[in-house]
């Protein structure tokens, strides 16, 4: 069985300020958390909205303080997108949820323990079938229920190559147990923390480890191409042994699989400047491939 790919990315107009409505919907999308929670946003939303201050300071500079001002960027985007998308929900469960993505730590990577980015993964994928206008439901057991057509979605992230078989069959496992037979199911599994790109911010000007050198690029969609072909090699190293297990698992049964692998790009230009929040899709099983084509084969 084949392996088709999506990709995803956003691009984030973030210089120079005064051209773009940015930090604007970033600072309505924190009120309306805070508001909504009825609680004073702490820890990671605060620290994102000190290091975005800093960009002016430091635009220009290619160093780690650089690195942890796009990233927090990137953090701040995603969670806003979230609320930007879902933020008509109002079950118990939903808010109970929120309440969890605003915890947790700075960065991925930070801790093995990092539950809060389970939750972001899980509304991520929600709001992704919100913005196309599936109508979803996250006031059960399942993460997400989308109806018409009918399907039960289960959303995991891994932190070690050993958990990825184990995931999956979680995630199936969990989906038949609910599935009275009118529904297909999908399997998300965020294998980010496995590849190394993933962990980076591709640029255009080198800095060892955290930001990656690429010359003669001068548009974003050639950055984006050149992250993807250096992350397809890498996912296909990291999950090739599995490969026959994964479509064994799904033999027979009305489930696709989709590990996905999130990345970050910086195209840096003369007049303007942007940050490119992306994503791509690895997935097992042609039943909803008409669902994922609608969704992920247009870009932002």
């Amino acid at each position: 069985m084949k392996i088709e790919y999506y990709t995803k990315y956003i691009k984030v107009y973030i210089a120079p300020y005064a051209d773009n409505k940015l930090i604007e919907n970033l600072e309505n999308s924190i009120e309306w958390l805070s508001n909504k929670l009825s609680i004073q946003l702490r820890g990671r939303i605060p620290f994102y909205q000190k290091k975005i201050s800093e960009y002016e300071k430091y635009r220009g500079y290619v160093n780690e303080d650089m690195f942890y001002i796009l990233s927090s960027f990137s953090e701040i985007f995603l969670i806003s997108r979230i609320v930007e998308q879902l933020q008509k929900h109002d079950s118990k469960e939903f808010i109970e949820t929120l309440k969890k993505i605003v915890k947790g730590n700075n960065f991925r990577g930070e801790s093995e323990n990092d539950t809060a980015r389970n939750f972001i993964f899980e509304l991520l994928i929600a709001s992704d079938f919100q913005e196309n206008n599936f109508y979803i439901d996250l006031s059960t057991k399942t993460d997400i229920v989308v109806f018409e057509p009918n399907i039960l979605i289960e959303c995991k992230r891994i932190q070690s190559e050993k958990k990825l078989i184990e995931r999956i069959n979680e995630g199936i496992n969990q989906i038949n147990d609910r599935n009275t037979g009118e529904y297909n199911g999908i399997v998300f599994i965020d294998i980010s923390e496995l590849i190394d790109i993933s962990k980076r911010i591709i640029i255009q000007v080198p800095l060892e480890n955290t930001l990656t050198l690429l010359t003669n690029l001068i548009d974003t969609d050639l950055i984006v191409d050149k992250i993807i072909d250096t992350l397809d090699l890498e996912v296909k190293n990291k999950i090739f042994d599995d490969m026959n297990k994964i479509n064994n698992l799904i033999k027979n049964k009305k489930v696709t699989i989709v590990l996905v692998c999130n990345f970050l790009g910086f195209h840096h230009g003369l007049v303007k400047e942007d940050l490119i929040i992306g994503q791509r899709f690895y997935t097992f099983g042609s039943n909803a491939k008409d669902i994922l084509d609608k969704m992920y084969l247009v870009n932002i």
